[in-house]
């Protein structure tokens, strides 16, 4: 595994890229993704339009080498007005699109109403509703607060230099891409725009951005991560209420995932 840093995330508002005449931000199609790529010299196998259940097409791109086919699609955001999310692959696993189609999942909702509710959310709101339903287990859920010792190693990002598939919802904010895959709302992993509120916080705060997608599983980039011990646990109790496994069957202490957020440029999430 290369552990080339992923370029930065480019930053926008929401204003930066004009709504188009169906109401979703404009954005390119697969033509214009693929002279794109071609102009930064990157080959691509091919690139697929995938009918989504609702709201607009998906790009998927079929790239022989994943991680120089995202690292160039992050530069060219601004460009396609689309932002990618690489895919990751466990075994024969189903993957995220898979999971998108599957008709057993019931009917989706609209990307816009979800990133409307996300808006109305907001991540201390979500905070705070999220702890009360974690109260009604009682007083044991909340872990021990634990040592402090930041760790050496860094996480790999996952992101393959072999041949895999790069997925490219109709938005060119991060923190959107949940509402567009309908990733969530399953056990203990938050809803769709759940994660739109506290991804979007968490963009702006400490510049994370997702850039790898499994159906239980999301791998950010982050720009900006925490560097003192203060700065790590309040971010560490953040991480833990969106991602409670992080410590239940990860570092087993809130100081222990405290050690693994501060200076670490990339954060991992899963949901059993």
């Amino acid at each position: 595994m290369t552990t080339t840093p992923l370029p930065a995330s480019p930053v926008f508002t929401h204003a930066s890229v004009a709504p188009g005449p169906n109401g979703y931000r404009g954005t390119v199609g697969a033509d214009a993704v693929a002279n794109a790529l071609a102009d930064e010299g990157v080959e691509l196998d091919r690139i697929e339009t995938v009918e989504m259940p609702a709201g607009p097409p998906l790009l998927v791109a079929h790239a022989p080498r994943q991680r120089e086919a995202l690292e160039a699609l992050l530069r060219l955001v601004p460009r396609t007005g689309r932002w990618p999310v690489a895919l990751g692959a466990r075994g024969s696993r189903d993957d995220v699109i898979a999971e998108i189609l599957d008709p057993g999942l019931g009917p989706r909702e609209d990307p816009r109403n979800l990133l409307g509710r996300a808006e109305g959310l907001g991540l201390d709101r979500w905070l705070q509703e999220r702890q009360q339903q974690m109260d009604e287990y009682g007083d044991d859920w909340i872990p021990e607060p634990g040592d402090f010792e930041p760790d050496a190693e860094p996480d790999e990002d996952m992101v393959s230099d072999g041949p895999a598939r790069i997925v490219l919802p109709a938005t060119p904010h991060p923190w959107e891409v949940p509402a567009y895959l309908w990733f969530g709302n399953w056990n203990d992993c938050p809803a769709p725009h759940e994660h739109v509120a506290v991804q979007k916080a968490w963009h702006e705060r400490y510049g994370a951005a997702v850039v790898l997608a499994e159906p239980d599983l999301l791998v950010m980039h982050v720009e900006r991560p925490p560097e003192t011990e203060e700065e790590a646990r309040a971010l560490a109790w953040q991480y833990f209420l969106y991602d409670t496994d992080a410590v239940y069957q990860g570092t087993d202490t809130l100081g222990g995932l405290a050690s693994s957020v501060a200076g670490a440029r990339t954060w991992t999430f899963w949901w059993d």
